[in-house]
């Protein structure tokens, strides 16, 4: 079974692997989900910063400036500061259901990658 923490950074990573696809639908749904973040008023996201490099993506305690975020995750190229990825006010619980609120498309196919690790 996942903890909090493993879930989220599947979501994450999962977001960030597909931002870039040769799938309008899906990308134009993850921006979708980016934006339905940022209105909650519970987070920002930004899951196409590392682009290709998605799988250096960290999830990490917050920095002060994000100091009352449950959830953070964040892209390091090496060169520049860390840039945010995603962070997250509220549970998990509530982060999914906004991803399932916002695309239920999108939540099908990472609650299916995150079954099956695919």
């Amino acid at each position: 079974m996942y903890d909090v923490n493993e879930k989220f950074e599947n979501l994450v990573l999962f977001m960030a692997e597909n931002y870039n696809s040769y799938d309008t639908e899906l990308n134009d749904a993850i921006t979708t989900f980016e934006e339905a973040i940022e209105t909650s008023g519970n987070g920002e996201a930004a899951f196409g910063i590392a682009r290709d490099d998605w799988e250096r993506i960290e999830i990490t305690e917050p920095p002060y400036k994000c100091n009352n975020a449950q959830f953070y995750a964040e892209y390091n190229d090496g060169f520049q500061a860390p840039f945010l990825v995603c962070a997250w006010n509220r549970s998990f619980d509530e982060l999914e259901t906004l991803l399932k609120d916002t695309s239920v498309k999108l939540y099908g196919m990472y609650r299916k990658n995150s079954i099956t690790g695919k």
